[in-house]
């Protein structure tokens, strides 16, 4: 592709990633328990379908009294290669509220492509 000079394409300006390959696809998903302590952790588990088999990450958000936190994503090495599976990790609540934390699961792709699938754990003391 031939750009006139001085004209360079918006993502290259905005530092943006294009998606490459197609997104996965969230076909189920849990989260448990469904009742916890605020300093309990909560073990979800995502099944997914993937054509790639390029899933490898995962970054999830929590909301407490409309406050986001956005979290460090995980790398998910043992799913690799696989078009199928469940990708299992852990949410620290760490809350010291009474209330219903719930956001949001992102899983992410080699090439950038993502699904998500909301989530909700009732907290209690």
């Amino acid at each position: 592709m031939k750009i006139a000079q001085g004209i360079f394409p918006v993502s290259l300006l905005l530092g943006c990633v294009q998606p490459i390959g197609e997104p996965p696809t969230i076909t189920s998903h849990t989260c448990t328990p469904a009742v916890a302590d605020e300093k309990a952790t909560v073990t979800c588990s995502v099944r997914f379908k993937d054509v790639d088999g390029d899933v490898d990450r995962v970054e999830y958000d929590v909301m407490y009294n409309n406050k986001t936190i956005v979290l460090p994503k995980k790398e998910l090495p043992d799913l690799a290669g696989r078009t199928t599976g469940t990708a299992v990790f852990d949410l620290a609540l760490g809350t010291a509220v009474t209330a219903t934390a719930k956001g949001t699961i992102y899983l992410i792709d080699a090439g950038n492509n993502e699904a998500s699938v909301d989530w909700s754990v009732d907290v209690t003391k």
